[in-house]
């Protein structure tokens, strides 16, 4: 007659353990790249402002050359 083996001495309690530490690891980790993430979102919103900002200040200067070349000619 075969016995069953007692509690715990299958080796799922090892094998429990070795989950739950994996688990607490890659819990770790995505807690990590979510932390990036949003680091990395901030100086991405950053950018965008500083390209628009660029942008806007190139837009106002390429506007003025037409006008202030026209008022030269104009009154030159």
């Amino acid at each position: 007659m075969t016995s069953k083996p007692p509690p715990n001495q299958n080796g799922w309690s090892q094998y429990q353990k070795l989950v739950l530490f994996q688990l607490e690891t890659l819990t770790e980790r995505v807690d990590e790249v979510e932390k990036r993430l949003s680091k990395m979102d901030r100086h991405l919103t950053v950018l965008r402002w500083q390209a628009k900002a660029t942008a806007a200040v190139f837009g106002a200067v390429a506007g003025m050359v037409p006008l202030t070349l026209s008022w030269i000619f104009r009154n030159g």
